[in-house]
């Protein structure tokens, strides 16, 4: 099996969407919501929260980048961080 079908990590994606869709559900219900449905009423908006959503788990990954480097390039732990360096610095811009 792939790695998003296997048999421990499908149950909980698929959990895991149908909690947001009852969070939506409740949302969209609720007198004073938690998230606000008109932070998500236009198409751009919706592309925005998108984006930060996106960037934010790309980010989230970067941790493993000098994890990776050790393991698949085989380079000494601070030589695998300094590759974090160049990412770093393209997020200042």
């Amino acid at each position: 099996m792939d790695r998003f079908g296997h048999a421990q990590v499908l149950p909980v994606l698929l959990a895991a969407a149908a909690m947001l869709a009852f969070l939506g559900r409740i949302e969209r219900r609720a007198l004073d919501p938690i998230v606000p449905s008109r932070l998500i009423d236009t198409p751009q908006r919706v592309l925005v929260v998108a984006l930060a959503a996106g960037a934010g788990i790309v980010e989230a990954g970067l941790v493993y980048v000098p994890t990776l480097a050790v393991t698949a390039l085989g380079v000494s732990a601070s030589a695998g961080s300094y590759l974090l360096l160049p990412l770093v610095g393209a997020q200042g811009i």
